[in-house]
């Protein structure tokens, strides 16, 4: 597991595959921790593609999409149930970054939303679905 988190304090920290981006601006210098999950902390079954923790805040799991948002929910949820304990059981963020965002998918996205905000175990306090995500930590 080790070999799949790094602490950083860098202002901007990135998650990027296949054209889709996600973007947590740290102006503070905060340290949080990045996870590479997708085939490090997690290699089989569904998974999200990466985390960062914020050990005084919350755990975020991000999830990088062309579409197929419903899909993505059950990559996040699993890959929370796996190794929300490991960071500190704090409340999730799921953030999904999906080219394709029109009315249908918001459809689907908020009723995953609701779904997910049911279910105790993950702890999911916000869900936030992107065309390209910028999130501020501070």
């Amino acid at each position: 597991m080790n070999k799949c988190v790094s602490k950083t304090k860098d202002p901007r920290i990135v998650f990027a595959e296949n054209r889709q981006k996600a973007t947590f601006l740290n102006p503070n210098g905060r340290e949080v921790k990045r996870v590479k999950v997708d085939g490090c902390a997690i290699t089989s079954g569904l998974r999200c593609d990466g985390m960062l923790s914020d050990p005084d805040r919350c755990n975020w799991y991000i999830e990088l999409k062309g579409k197929g948002i419903e899909h993505a929910f059950k990559q996040i949820r699993n890959s929370i149930l796996q190794l929300n304990q490991k960071f500190g059981n704090l409340p999730t963020i799921a953030i999904i970054v999906a080219s394709r965002v029109k009315a249908p998918a918001n459809a689907v996205f908020d009723k995953a939303t609701a779904r997910a905000k049911t279910e105790r175990r993950l702890q999911l306090k916000n869900a936030k679905l992107y065309r390209k995500a910028r999130v501020e930590l501070d």
